[in-house]
């Protein structure tokens, strides 16, 4: 898997762009590749995408040479869209869109409950970084009384807000390749993560 690459992100955050807000966006850059793979080649009916039929405008960037999407197998947009559906823990459906499921997934944060998301390689379990009692929750639930837990920053200028970033280590995050990074947490980061729940008898955070 590769992450978002500097395109489709500026894509996903232009409200002009065809698909502002559509979180399933990928290109030949980013986006997964083996996670989706059922059988060889790596070809549009031979993974997971192959139910997923592409609308006239995908299917032109598909079939042209000169556009970043040219043999995307994972390409889709709001008009042929994967289907997204939020629902609650006893299977309550509650929202059907990206924009209905936003508001509802950050309140649920703020409550201090922890999110499953279901992607293409299993579940992301996600809660809040801030919140000690909704991390010790999450370290019962899943039976991990020290291992650390990895944290997702939305960009750059917050990460250093909170730890001592190198050179090295901004370029790895800022990469489309998109690893975990191990760096050094400032005493007192700037969001109030709770880094003693996080990452115990540690003073670097990934």
């Amino acid at each position: 898997y590769l992450g978002l690459c500097e395109h489709c992100r500026k894509e996903i955050n232009d409200p002009q762009n065809h698909r502002y807000h559509y979180p399933f966006t990928t290109c030949t850059h980013c986006g997964p590749r083996y996670s989706i793979l059922k059988s060889l080649p790596y070809d549009r009916h031979t993974t997971s995408m192959d139910k997923f039929k592409m609308c006239v405008q995908c299917e032109h960037e598909y079939h042209n040479p000169n556009d970043r999407r040219y043999f995307s197998q994972t390409n889709s947009c709001p008009d042929c869209c994967i289907q997204i559906t939020l629902v609650n823990h006893n299977g309550k459906k509650l929202a059907e869109t990206w924009d209905d499921a936003l508001p509802v997934l950050l309140q649920t944060l703020k409550h201090g409950n922890t999110i499953a998301i279901k992607g293409v390689g299993g579940y992301l379990l996600l809660t809040d970084a801030t919140n000690s009692e909704a991390i010790k929750t999450l370290r019962e639930r899943k039976y991990r009384p020290f291992k650390p837990f990895a944290l997702m920053y939305p960009d750059i200028e917050s990460l250093r807000e909170d730890t001592e970033l190198l050179e090295e280590e901004e370029d790895a995050f800022l990469s489309v390749i998109s690893p975990i990074v191990l760096v050094k947490v400032k005493p007192s980061p700037k969001s109030n993560i709770c880094t003693d729940l996080i990452a115990p008898g540690l003073d670097t955070i990934g």
